[in-house]
């Protein structure tokens, strides 16, 4: 519908789209997108660069961060207003979170933009390596 804002375009995961896993601090970057300003020529594709915010829109960020087992630990709704970046730190994160599940939105008036972003990433498990190994070398 008209009345909606455009979804934030250009989002990027720790530099990346669409990664399937991260190792540090959830990074999240976008670029705004105004219905009023795109209304002549082509719209803007979504690679490509911001324009200048429409008024009175606002972004929100949900994050869900799930378990091995795909159990929900906690749901965070955070309102961003017009930032264009979020650091999510892996110490906030809960000690057994495997998944983060992130929908990313503008909202305009109450009005929801058509299309979220939406993705899930996996955090690495990091292994430490055993420290009672030894090397035998065999002359074969």
């Amino acid at each position: 519908r008209a009345i909606r804002p455009y979804p934030p375009a250009n989002v990027k995961i720790n530099g990346e789209y669409f990664p399937d896993e991260i190792e540090t601090d959830l990074v999240l970057t976008w670029v705004d997108r105004n219905r009023s300003q795109q209304t002549g020529g082509s719209i803007m594709g979504w690679y490509e660069g911001g324009v200048a915010l429409e008024s009175d829109v606002t972004y929100q960020l949900v994050l869900v961060e799930r378990d091995v087992s795909d159990i929900e630990l906690r749901s965070q709704n955070i309102n961003l207003n017009t930032l264009n970046t979020y650091t999510f730190p892996t110490s906030a994160m809960d000690a057994n979170t495997r998944t983060i599940e992130i929908t990313l939105k503008s909202l305009r008036n109450s009005y929801e933009c058509y299309q979220p972003f939406n993705c899930t990433v996996n955090l690495s498990e990091f292994y430490s390596a055993p420290y009672n190994l030894s090397v035998v070398f065999k002359n074969d």
